[in-house]
C-alpha cells in the first residue's frame, strides 16, 4: 500500500496560501483520492518556466477512484470515476447550479515504444441543474484527447495534444474556473459549449546540460447566439525557453512567453 500527500503555498493570487495538491492511496491496480485526472497526459506537456504552462492542455487534480493496468510492457489502460464539478456562466440568474448527481467517467489507452508514446483518452459528463421553470434538468457532455511524444532524434522530440468536446472546458488549464462549460439559452436550458484545443512543442537537447523548448497552444470555442460579443472565443499561447542544468536538482532557465485572449495581448514575461 502506497500513500502520498503533497502540498504547496500557491493557493491564491498572492501565492502564499496553503494548497493541497495530492492526497491518495494506491494498492495494486487501484488509486483512490485526489491526484491527476485520468483525462491528462503529463508526459506530453512541453516544459515551460511559466508555472501555469500552456493553457490549452488538461492538468486537473481532483478526487477519483481509478483502475489502471499495464499489458505486454507497451500498453496501459485506465478507467476512473471522478469529481463531477460543473462550471457554467449564469449572467441572468435564470438557472440554479445543482449538486452534481453523476460522476465524470474518464478513461485512457496508451501505447509506448522506441519512438515515444501515443495516448487516446476520453471523458463523459452529465451536467445537472435546475431550469428557469424549476424543473431539474441535465445535459450530456464529453470529449476526446489524442496526445503523445515523438522522438525525432537522440536530441529532439515533439510533444503534441489535440482535444475536442462539449461541456469540458473546466478540464483545460486556461479555462478552469472561467464558467465556460455551458451558457443559458432563450428556452431556459443550458447549451454546452464546444471547444477545440491543440498544443505542439519541440524540445532540443544542445548537450546533456542544456536544452531549449518552443511551444504553441491554441483554444477555439464555438459560442452560442445568446452569448455576448465579448465572450471568450479564442486563446493563443506561445513560449520559448532555455534551461541549463547546473547541479543535480538545480537548474537555471529563462523564458519568453506570450498569451492572447480574443486577439488581445495579455501577457509578456
Amino acid at each position: 500500500l502506497q500513500t502520498y500527500i503533497e502540498g504547496d503555498f500557491a493557493g491564491d493570487a498572492t501565492g502564499y496560501a496553503f494548497r493541497l495538491r495530492h492526497a491518495y492511496g494506491k494498492l495494486q491496480y487501484w488509486t483512490v483520492g485526489q491526484t491527476w485526472s485520468t483525462f491528462t497526459d503529463l508526459e506530453a506537456i512541453p516544459f515551460t518556466v511559466d508555472r501555469d504552462g500552456p493553457n490549452s492542455l488538461t492538468y486537473v487534480r481532483q478526487g477519483l477512484i481509478r483502475y489502471e493496468r499495464s499489458f505486454a510492457k507497451k500498453y496501459e489502460a485506465a478507467l476512473s470515476i471522478e469529481n463531477p464539478f460543473t462550471d457554467f456562466i449564469n449572467p441572468f440568474d435564470t438557472l440554479q447550479q445543482d449538486l452534481q448527481r453523476n460522476v465524470d467517467i474518464n478513461g485512457r489507452f496508451k501505447y509506448s515504444g522506441k519512438f515515444g508514446h501515443i495516448q487516446l483518452a476520453f471523458t463523459s459528463r452529465v451536467l445537472s441543474y435546475t431550469s428557469i421553470t424549476g424543473v431539474k434538468e441535465y445535459e450530456i457532455g464529453g470529449g476526446v484527447m489524442l496526445s503523445g511524444i515523438y522522438k525525432t532524434s537522440n536530441k529532439g522530440k515533439i510533444y503534441f495534444t489535440g482535444i475536442t468536446g462539449r461541456g469540458i472546458a473546466r478540464y483545460l488549464g486556461g479555462l478552469e474556473g472561467k464558467g465556460e462549460d455551458a451558457f443559458p439559452n432563450a428556452q431556459g436550458r443550458l447549451d454546452l459549449l464546444r471547444l477545440y484545443s491543440s498544443t505542439i512543442g519541440y524540445e532540443y537537447d544542445w548537450s546533456e546540460a542544456l536544452y531549449s523548448t518552443i511551444t504553441l497552444g491554441i483554444i477555439n470555442m464555438n459560442n452560442t447566439a445568446a452569448q455576448p460579443e465579448n465572450a471568450f472565443n479564442q486563446s493563443i499561447f506561445g513560449s520559448f525557453n532555455t534551461t541549463m542544468l547546473i547541479l543535480h536538482n538545480f537548474d537555471i532557465a529563462g523564458e519568453v512567453a506570450v498569451d492572447t485572449i480574443n486577439g488581445t495581448f495579455v501577457i509578456l514575461q
